[in-house]
């Protein structure tokens, strides 16, 4: 079986390929023929579904052609899902109807989440019924609680100076005791994944070199020397200190997720073909990861093509990333050789 990855919007452009003139339709119906032929097989995965969802719950988005959408993809997937679950150290590849998987991620997405960390920890100890276990959870609870209603100390308040910090802690900076720390970090995902500006502002901060973007994050009122910022942004190696002093946690037992989807959010952050929103580039990274499986990955997105070239090539990962027009040239160059076969993985 020989994979291709197609990203959402080239199934977008497949589903409407009879309203294209031929030139535009022509990279589209090889893909098509393709998949027909069975020298191709495409998949599905949660990246698409995850998109679809965010589509769906936008509040411009337009639900009424969702249920085309699904269709489609599932006449040009067969229903073929590929999937990461929990802690596996290996991807699936499954039969699954693409309607099931779509209602079941969409009503998870629906639930209410937890936005305090006194509520998260209440919320696992009411599952839990061994007494051994109930008794080790509830010292730890009472150890931390101690420590989370101590206040942090001024030098350390003085980062809400910045605007940026009230908006990623705004319950931090209202009470500026350490409780609320763990309930702001709890939810900052979400809240930078609903404001573009914290993810734009976010990368301005990490990124000082970019001298321009970086005095757009200062306190009202404070100013910085260029000069004395490229001088002290000498002494650091600010990929290294990334390396070294970054988490070494993993969230996945899979050899690859981590390593791709962290290598290409640090490509987003560098601040290079990046994305305007932080949930897009979340599913994009796993794009990635999915796309790392197949021979092809082929998207309509600029930035996604250069940062998953750029993890393939980092990580030696032989999958080859074109968009439609590149891949047709492709198979056109492997046409016009003495073969003419479709060129495998190496």
């Amino acid at each position: 079986m020989k994979l291709i990855y197609l990203d959402l919007n080239v199934f977008d452009q497949i589903e409407k390929i009879e309203r294209l003139n031929y030139q535009e339709a022509e990279p589209y119906q090889l893909i098509l023929d393709s998949l027909q032929s069975g020298t191709l097989t495409t998949v599905y995965t949660n990246a698409h579904i995850s998109d679809l969802i965010r589509a769906y719950k936008s509040p411009s988005g337009d639900t009424t052609q969702l249920e085309g959408h699904l269709q489609h993809i599932s006449t040009l997937t067969n229903n073929n899902f590929m999937c990461l679950y929990g802690q596996q150290s290996e991807t699936k590849l499954e039969r699954k109807d693409v309607f099931e998987v779509f209602n079941s991620s969409l009503e998870d997405s629906l639930k209410p989440q937890e936005t305090s960390f006194s509520g998260l920890i209440d919320s696992i100890t009411s599952d839990v019924d061994l007494e051994l276990v109930d008794a080790i959870l509830n010292k730890t609870i009472e150890s931390m609680t101690t420590l989370v209603t101590q206040a942090f100390p001024d030098d350390f308040m003085k980062a809400f100076e910045f605007p940026l910090y009230q908006k990623m802690f705004p319950i931090t900076y209202s009470s500026g005791d350490m409780k609320n720390m763990f309930d702001d970090l709890l939810t900052l995902n979400t809240r930078i994944g609903q404001d573009p500006e914290m993810y734009r502002d976010l990368k301005r901060m990490m990124n000082p070199d970019n001298f321009n973007e970086f005095a757009k994050m200062l306190p009202p009122g404070q100013t910085i020397d260029k000069k004395e910022l490229k001088k002290s942004l000498k002494k650091y190696d600010i990929d290294s200190m990334l390396e070294t002093y970054a988490p070494d946690g993993k969230t996945s037992d899979h050899p690859w997720y981590d390593k791709i989807t962290n290598l290409y959010s640090k490509i987003d952050f560098k601040g290079f073909k990046t994305d305007k929103d932080f949930d897009n580039m979340i599913d994009d990274s796993n794009h990635t990861f999915y796309g790392s499986h197949c021979y092809f990955f082929i998207t309509e997105d600029t930035r996604c093509h250069y940062k998953a070239t750029e993890v393939y090539k980092q990580l030696n990962i032989p999958t080859k990333v074109f968009t439609p027009k590149e891949f047709l040239q492709y198979v056109k160059s492997l046409q016009s050789s003495a073969d003419g076969a479709l060129d495998p993985l190496p």
